[in-house]
């Protein structure tokens, strides 16, 4: 996701070499803003792991009395917890997710998995430990390979598809991850097959027309149905269109994710199979010495003899130093309640505290790390320090 593009000096121009990517390749998927069903619950968490309930109780299923113009509980509807959000994108392919070990219940933070892919091909350049070189022939793809908490048995790992959605009660630009685990993809495949039942204009409708209301089957655990309330309004349909022209969700449902290895090379097991001299990986690699260096003209002096001797001593000037530039940072949500008791929902990239101000980390001394370099030219430095201010 691009936030801002920002005007260059020429001397950062052209083909440079870049490491962001590959500096955080096998860390583990990424933090990103999600949804979580734990406890028979829906909690909002944004990037840094602070966490928002919505507190949404009450009738699933109801309708608009035209006598009064507000919605009422429709007759036997169950009574729970739900959620109203809208679809704003999904990767178009199906992750995998593999935990080496057992889940914990009641965990502060999304633990990253110990195997994952969202490029629907092999483990991920992320994944922190790749338990096969492709993901067809993995043995946790298999079924059966784990027996679950009920005793049935299941594929160790997990197919997951990565839904994200915008939640209307916020009034926020935030966009949240959920991830739909197997056992409630019936459920989604039924509620999509039946909004695009309806026509919408001249067009299908879609889910991404609809406000869905996302809750818990009764008596089951984990176990996610989904309702349509109606359509999205202007505000939220201009969102969407922002998003989609943008590309802004790519990474947040894995649409950018890459494979760690070539499928075309051997497996990991078959590397491990193969003794390191048997050359069946492949030819040994042999280094051919560089040619000897031309003989120097005997005309012509060396160098440091026909080098232009330096002038009298110079008083050479460190260069003028910056303040310390502090890190840019998203301040959590509040995990307590604030002054009044309530808790703050995400408001945007920004979230403030219940003081209303936003905390960030401390600017670092003046002797941290090496000497800042001059600044950069006039025409460019207030664009980049408007765009990486502490947000508020």
């Amino acid at each position: 996701m691009v936030d801002e593009t920002l005007p260059s000096p020429n001397y950062l121009m052209g083909n440079r070499r870049q490491l962001g990517v590959q500096s955080t390749e096998g860390m583990g998927a990424p933090p990103q803003p999600y949804i979580s069903i734990e406890a028979q619950k829906f909690t909002l968490y944004d990037a840094s792991g602070a966490a928002f309930d919505p507190g949404n109780y009450g009738p699933i299923f109801t309708h608009l009395n035209p006598q009064t113009n507000q919605q009422e509980a429709t007759q036997g509807s169950p009574q729970g917890v739900y959620l109203d959000a809208v679809l704003c994108d999904v990767n178009e392919k199906m992750s995998k997710v593999y935990y080496a070990n057992a889940y914990s219940p009641g965990q502060a933070t999304f633990t990253p998995p110990d195997c994952w892919s969202d490029n629907g091909i092999a483990p991920s350049v992320g994944a922190r430990s790749p338990q096969n070189d492709n993901c067809a022939t993995c043995e946790w793809n298999k079924w059966a390979s784990k027996i679950n908490a009920l005793g049935n048995k299941v594929k160790a790992c997990d197919d997951v598809k990565k839904l994200a959605w915008i939640v209307p009660m916020l009034n926020s630009d935030m966009v949240f991850l959920l991830r739909l685990k197997g056992s409630s993809h019936r459920a989604w495949g039924t509620y999509v097959e039946k909004v695009m039942k309806h026509q919408l204009g001249n067009r299908p409708m879609d889910p991404t027309d609809m406000i869905t209301r996302i809750y818990f089957e009764p008596e089951k655990i984990g176990l996610l149905q989904f309702h349509a309330i109606g359509l999205i309004d202007q505000r939220v349909a201009a969102l969407q269109d922002r998003i989609w022209q943008a590309r802004s969700t790519d990474n947040l449902v894995g649409r950018n994710d890459r494979p760690r290895v070539a499928t075309d090379q051997p497996s990991i097991s078959q590397r491990a199979a193969v003794p390191s001299n048997s050359g069946a990986l492949g030819p040994a690699i042999t280094f051919a010495p560089p040619p000897a260096p031309a003989p120097r003209p005997a005309n012509v002096a060396p160098f440091a003899q026909n080098a232009t001797p330096a002038p009298g001593p110079v008083n050479v000037q460190a260069p003028p130093q910056e303040p310390p530039r502090r890190k840019r940072g998203r301040p959590p949500l509040e995990n307590s309640a604030g002054a009044t008791g309530q808790s703050q929902p995400p408001s945007g990239p920004a979230v403030p505290t219940s003081q209303g101000s936003t905390a960030g980390p401390p600017s670092p001394p003046a002797s941290f790390g090496i000497q800042q370099p001059s600044a950069p030219p006039s025409e460019f430095e207030d664009a980049i320090a408007n765009a990486i201010k502490p947000l508020t």
